[in-house]
């Protein structure tokens, strides 16, 4: 049972009709009445008494609909604590850059990242790397490459010949993790090879 129909099912049940709860699903009536009709054919016994008027819940539909409001309850805090954590994005991994072409060993992360991660851009940037590292700071960018070491105790830096910073791994996501891990395998076999 996905979400959508435990939506509709709600609905129904909030509503006591088909035709209201269809008008504010927004989809027709038919078109409600076939999904639920589905829906209740794959849990196996009818959710609503459509004998009488106003549509009424089965016992086994009374039982559902309670559950049902539960596993809704916890979607909606879920999907809000989610949103809460912090540095919780669904988009790229964001590089800024003071130069470019980036380091050997960056670009080699850059590619392993997008490549096994997740999408990622590289931004030429033309400001400072004090402002650079204000914006990393912000949570503006995720990474960046400067021309000088940062020595700065906030920030994890990875020597390139260049300097990349992230985020102390308690204030960075999954991604910008998985991103300095690249970067410093890389870097070790620049220094290697």
């Amino acid at each position: 049972m996905n979400s959508q129909q435990i939506k509709y099912i709600l609905t129904v049940a909030d509503c006591r009709s088909f035709s209201r709860a269809a008008a504010r699903l927004f989809i027709t009536q038919p078109s409600l009445s076939q999904y639920i009709r589905n829906a209740e054919q794959k849990l196996g016994f009818p959710v609503f008494d459509r004998s009488c008027s106003p549509v009424s819940l089965t016992p086994e539909g009374e039982l559902f609909v309670e559950y049902a409001r539960q596993i809704h309850s916890l979607e909606n805090e879920f999907t809000q604590k989610l949103s809460e954590l912090p540095h919780r994005r669904n988009d790229v991994l964001r590089v800024s850059s003071q130069i470019s072409p980036l380091p050997q060993a960056a670009q080699n992360a850059f590619a392993e990242y997008s490549s096994s991660v997740g999408q990622a851009q590289l931004v030429d940037d033309e400001h400072d790397a004090d402002e650079l590292l204000t914006h990393l700071k912000n949570g503006e960018t995720d990474a960046v490459v400067t021309v000088s070491d940062p020595h700065d105790p906030e920030l994890e830096t990875v020597a390139l010949k260049v300097w990349l910073s992230v985020r102390r791994p308690q204030d960075r996501s999954y991604s910008d993790e998985r991103f300095a891990e690249l970067v410093k395998s890389a870097s070790q076999q620049e220094d290697q090879g």
